[in-house]
């Protein structure tokens, strides 16, 4: 049995949201040492492998997808670790739902850079939800308008902040000490 020091899921959602956690805490930008972030990088990459198509409701239920599927967009571990670097870098929240990625921007001006990379990372914007995002599509997907909290009930989710917040909450620190 192998033992893993960082990642204890065994779904795809469990190990995203478990190494946005961890990239928040190891990331070199935000203290981290580089060494750990690198092997906690690697770590995220093994079991990406393993549990990609492993999924699970909020009820508990686990199921597996094809991988070979015409709608299935599996992306490999080293391409999530850049999208939600890159987003959470951007200022933005990443929402992590079921296998879906959501990404607030509502807090921050975007640039059209910016806005040109979320669409490089296969960011769709979605106007019912006002939120770009980042998951499976398909035709049986197509037109079928599921509000926020029948998603979230069905599939859980978790937000993390984008880094302009931790960067406003370190300067309110700093301020609160001189």
């Amino acid at each position: 049995m192998t033992f893993h020091k960082y990642f204890k899921g065994t779904t795809a959602e469990q190990i995203r949201k478990e190494y946005i956690a961890w990239a928040k805490q190891l990331h070199p930008d935000n203290g981290g040492d580089a060494e750990q972030f690198k092997a906690m990088q690697s770590e995220f990459a093994d079991m990406w492998a393993r549990y990609k198509n492993v999924h699970e409701n909020k009820s508990g239920e686990k199921y597996e997808t094809d991988a070979d599927s015409a709608n299935a967009e599996h992306k490999s571990a080293s391409e999530y670790m850049d999208i939600i670097d890159a987003i959470l870098n951007m200022g933005c929240d990443v929402e992590v739902c079921g296998s879906w990625l959501w990404i607030d921007s509502s807090k921050v001006k975007l640039s059209a850079e910016q806005v040109a990379k979320l669409h490089s990372m296969g960011a769709k914007w979605s106007k019912p939800h006002k939120r770009w995002y980042i998951g499976k599509t398909g035709k049986y997907r197509k037109h079928q308008h599921t509000n926020d909290a029948t998603i979230r009930a069905t599939f859980g989710s978790e937000v993390f902040v984008g880094k302009r917040q931790r960067n406003l909450a370190l300067d309110e620190k700093k301020g609160g000490e001189q």
